[in-house]
């Protein structure tokens, strides 16, 4: 379905479907985090759009290329920012089609992962994309308000210790240990899904630096994808 797709295109494809991870029944209206993040106020992007009527060449291609896979009517403004240079867009493409979407780990511990780093890092405009993302792929309320309050709640265990892993990388990492590692593989998680989610936790941290530093405002089509 292509590098978003499977996304917003309705969900997990059938080959992606994984047990989603669960927590104990809570109050998931009372998601302090999320609110905490969400309602931000913030300064208007100092960089010009590179707006879908005003791209052309490889840019246009892009955009196109942009919508098609994600099935979404218009380019997000993290795209239209970063198209002023076409290199920092090339890259950011790239790396989202091969952590992100590609990503040999199931896609709700993907999407998990990168939402409780964009809220550890206080990351308006991508806690918001990850947060729609991670309900596209079947994580429901309480789980996420768990992700972000309260994750020694989350099971499987293997699952909360991944995310908790890929925060302190994202936030810490001069701080991990050689227990760190050992839990990951006390729990089965080989030396490839370990270097995976220090690389997504980069790509967590990476994405947050682009949308905090350049302002970005949260999509028109996110807001109202999390309001339905």
């Amino acid at each position: 379905m292509g590098l978003f797709g499977k996304i917003f295109g309705g969900g997990a494809s059938p080959e992606n479907k994984v047990e989603t991870p669960t927590a104990p029944d809570s109050d998931a209206s009372d998601d302090q985090a999320w609110e905490g993040v969400s309602g931000q106020n913030q300064m208007a992007c100092p960089i010009p759009f590179v707006e879908e009527d005003q791209a052309t060449g490889e840019i246009a291609e892009i955009y196109d290329s942009l919508k098609k896979a994600m099935q979404v009517p218009e380019v997000p403004n993290m795209n239209k920012v970063l198209a002023q240079s076409p290199q920092a867009l090339k890259a950011t493409v790239a790396m989202l089609g091969e952590l992100f979407m590609g990503s040999s780990l199931p896609q709700p511990i993907v999407s998990m992962l990168l939402y409780s780093i964009s809220l550890a890092r206080r990351c308006q405009y991508c806690s918001s994309m990850h947060r729609l993302t991670c309900r596209m792929v079947g994580v429901d309320e309480t789980m996420l308000s768990a992700v972000g309050n309260n994750l020694g709640s989350v099971t499987p265990e293997r699952v909360q210790a991944i995310v908790a892993f890929g925060i302190k990388a994202a936030m810490s990492s001069a701080d991990l240990t050689e227990a760190d590692y050992d839990k990951l593989r006390d729990m089965g998680i080989s030396d490839s899904e370990i270097v995976e989610i220090v690389a997504l936790s980069g790509l967590g941290v990476y994405l947050d630096i682009v949308a905090e530093s350049l302002k970005i405002e949260v999509d028109v089509m996110v807001k109202q994808g999390l309001a339905a």
